[in-house]
């Protein structure tokens, strides 16, 4: 069953990216699909709906943490700046390697972000976010 109609992918690993988007695919998780592989690419990207088409933003946002020239952290500052007057809420989860204390700490206490994932992402980590949208 379809739970989100467009999902955004923002990870630098070109293995992820396919891992991930081949699960959400084959799991009808998402009707659309969207991988950058640059963090401010995807700034590129959402700057752009918000300016120009604000219903064509994503539902669901994956987030990797440790990229080069844009973290995930410095990219949830500059979306947090983009997304301030935006009414639509979408959820975002951090999707990193990562299980370093901190990371989840600061996750938790940024507003914009829904949940931390931690890699591989998987059909039952999928199942788990659904049930965080049908409880919402």
């Amino acid at each position: 069953m379809t739970q989100f109609n467009t999902v955004l992918i923002i990870d630098d690993d070109e293995i992820s990216n396919f891992v991930s988007h081949k699960l959400i695919e084959q799991s009808s998780f998402a009707k659309n699909i969207i991988s950058y592989d640059c963090a401010q690419n995807a700034l590129s990207y959402i700057n752009e709906m918000v300016n120009n088409n604000i219903d064509d933003l994503p539902d669901m946002i994956l987030l990797d943490i440790n990229m080069p020239v844009m973290d995930g952290w410095k990219f949830l500052e500059e979306y947090s700046g983009l997304m301030e007057g935006v009414n639509k809420k979408i959820a975002l989860y951090m999707l990193s390697s990562s299980v370093y204390s901190k990371d989840f700490e600061v996750a938790s206490k940024n507003k914009y972000v829904t949940g931390y994932i931690v890699k591989p992402l998987s059909r039952e980590k999928l199942d788990e976010i659904c049930k965080v949208k049908e409880s919402v």
